[in-house]
C-alpha cells in the first residue's frame, strides 16, 4: 500500500480504469449499436428488406401465412408470430423446436413464402444482448460482471475526485497561452470529466 492516501487511490484509479474502463468500452459500445439492432438485422438479412408498399397492405393471418407456420413448426405446442412493422416489414415466426432451441423465420406479409434464412444472430440475437450479459449465461455471471462494471466506474468517479484535487477549479480554466495554473495533464483529464455532470 502506498504510504498516503492520495497515491493509494491513483493506484486504485489508473488499474481499475485501464481494466474496467476496457470492459465498459465493449459494453457502452454494444449499447450504442443496440439502439439500431433492428436496423442491422435488416442489414445483415438482406431477404428481409421488403418494399414499403408490403407495409401498406393488411396481413391476413388466417392463409398462407398460418399453413406456412403450421409446416415449419411441424407440430410444435406452440408458436409466436410478430406482425410488420416499419423497423420489421416481414412477418416473424419464432418456435420451440424438439431439442427446446428457440427458432426464427421471416415470411412474406402477403405470399406467406419463407424468406431466406441467414444463419446469424445479427443485431438483436448478438449486440443486444451482449450490452446486458456478455453473452456469458452460466449462473447469470454476465450481468454480474455488468453490473459489477457499472458500480466500479461511480468508484472511479470518486477516486478520480480525490486524486485530482483540483481538478474542478481547473476543470473551467483555459490555458491557450500558459495564463492560467492549470497542469499539462488537463487536455486528457478535461474530456474525461465532461461527462461527469450527467453521471453525478
Amino acid at each position: 500500500m502506498e504510504p498516503t492516501f492520495r497515491k493509494s487511490m491513483a493506484r486504485l484509479h489508473t488499474w481499475a480504469g485501464v481494466v474496467i474502463g476496457s470492459l465498459l468500452f465493449a459494453i457502452f459500445w454494444m449499447g450504442t449499436l443496440s439502439v439500431f439492432d433492428r436496423e442491422i438485422d435488416r442489414w445483415m438479412m438482406p431477404a428481409t428488406r421488403l418494399s414499403s408498399a408490403a407495409l401498406q397492405q393488411p396481413v391476413k393471418l388466417d392463409g398462407a401465412i398460418t399453413e406456412q407456420a403450421q409446416r415449419l413448426t411441424q407440430g410444435a405446442p406452440q408458436w409466436f408470430i410478430r406482425l410488420p412493422s416499419e423497423r420489421i416489414p416481414a412477418v416473424e415466426l419464432r418456435w420451440r423446436n424438439a431439442k427446446g432451441d428457440n427458432e426464427r423465420r421471416y415470411l412474406h406479409p402477403q405470399t406467406g413464402a419463407l424468406l431466406e434464412h441467414m444463419e446469424t444472430l445479427a443485431g438483436t440475437g448478438f449486440i443486444f444482448p451482449f450490452h446486458y450479459s456478455l453473452h456469458l449465461k452460466w449462473m447469470d455471471v454476465g450481468y454480474w460482471l455488468v453490473g459489477l462494471a457499472g458500480m466500479t466506474m461511480m468508484l472511479l468517479v470518486v477516486s478520480g475526485a480525490i486524486i485530482h484535487r483540483k481538478i474542478f477549479a481547473d476543470f473551467f480554466c483555459s490555458a491557450p497561452k500558459n495564463t492560467c495554473n492549470a497542469p499539462a495533464w488537463t487536455c486528457t483529464t478535461s474530456p474525461a470529466c465532461w461527462p461527469c455532470r450527467f453521471i453525478l
